[in-house]
């Protein structure tokens, strides 16, 4: 998960994406071993009205399919490398 974020950090945007926000945050909910009803919760709604954040705090069913297309991602990268060392082998 550190490497996929890693990208992120390595290519900055100069503007934050909805995706780019819901990766993060479904990350995090990992990295953190929190629930996925996360963003459903009545504290960090109340931070993020606080901080004027314009991003919709994901429910638990967004963040699964978050979870789901991090999961794809990392899954083909893994394929693509291994195909390419064993052609090398």
């Amino acid at each position: 998960m550190e490497e996929f974020l890693e990208k992120g950090r390595l290519n900055p945007k100069l503007y934050p994406t909805k995706k780019g926000f819901l990766k993060h945050f479904a990350a995090w909910l990992i990295e953190e071993d929190l629930p996925f009803t996360t963003g459903e919760s009545y504290g960090i709604q109340r931070l993020f009205k606080y901080l004027d954040v314009t991003f919709q705090l994901p429910s638990d069913t967004t963040v699964r399919n978050a979870l789901a297309k991090i999961y794809i991602e990392l899954h083909g990268e893994v394929v693509r490398e291994l195909s390419v060392s064993s052609m090398h082998n």
